[in-house]
């Protein structure tokens, strides 16, 4: 049978893939982490939006999204920033001035 006379009702979706979550450690700052929560707060708002407009295809979306974010909120290991200004490491901003002048920006 020819695709053009299948109608888009007896085709079956293809699942969504689950996102993958990292095996390495989650380290986040504290900015970091209220990010996720924010993530997750907004997908719960619009996982009830999906389940008022009864949009299946929306709500299975949002739920594998609000999965992931709810997973990394979990897993997250909140790394305070460095107290010594001499010391770079997870979650501080390197300026670093070149002989000529220039000057570049790193966040570690």
């Amino acid at each position: 049978m020819s695709r053009a006379f299948v109608r888009e009702s007896d085709q079956q979706g293809e699942a969504l893939p689950q996102r993958l979550i990292s095996a390495h450690l989650n380290l986040v700052t504290p900015a970091g982490l209220k990010q996720i929560a924010a993530q997750v707060a907004e997908l719960e708002v619009a996982r009830q939006a999906a389940r008022d407009a009864n949009d299946k295809p929306l709500l299975e979306r949002v739920n594998r999204d609000r999965r992931y974010w709810a997973q990394r909120a979990t897993s997250a290991r909140v790394i305070e920033p460095a107290a010594a200004a001499d010391l770079a490491r997870f979650g501080t901003r390197v300026k670093v001035r070149f002989v000529d002048g220039t000057q570049l920006a790193f966040s570690a």
